[in-house]
C-alpha cells in the first residue's frame, strides 16, 4: 500500500498492489477515502492519483445524476449512503471541493 494523497480530514488516495484471490482480477486498485464515501478504483485509466480522483468524481457524479433523477443505480459506483437527495447534494458538494481544490489546485500543477 502506498499514499499517494492526503488531506487531512477530508481526502485520501493510496495505491493498493492485491493478491486476487482467481484470475482475471485486478491487482492493483486506488482507494480513496475521507469525508466522503470511500471507493476503490482499477488503475486502468488513472495512472496517478489525481488522474485516480477524476475517475472517483466522474463515478460520483453518475451516483448523483442517478438519485437527484430518482434514476436505476444499476451499473453505478456502489455508495454506502441511502440515495436520498440529501446525500447526493451532501457528496456533489464534496466532489465540488475536490474540482475546487485539488483537481485545479496547486496540486494539479506539481
Amino acid at each position: 500500500m502506498y499514499s499517494a494523497f492526503n488531506l487531512v480530514d477530508k481526502i485520501g488516495v493510496s495505491l493498493a498492489r492485491i493478491k486476487p484471490s482467481q484470475e482475471g482480477v485486478d491487482d492493483v486498485l486506488w482507494l480513496v477515502v475521507g469525508d466522503l464515501p470511500p471507493a476503490y478504483l482499477v488503475c486502468d485509466d488513472a495512472t496517478n492519483f489525481l488522474e485516480a480522483l477524476q475517475c472517483y468524481v466522474r463515478e460520483m457524479d453518475l451516483w448523483v445524476s442517478a438519485v437527484q433523477s430518482e434514476a436505476t443505480l444499476e451499473g453505478v459506483i456502489p455508495v454506502n449512503v441511502p440515495p436520498t437527495a440529501e446525500n447526493a447534494d451532501l457528496l456533489a458538494r464534496r466532489l465540488k471541493f475536490i474540482r475546487e481544490n485539488v483537481l485545479h489546485g496547486e496540486w494539479e500543477k506539481s
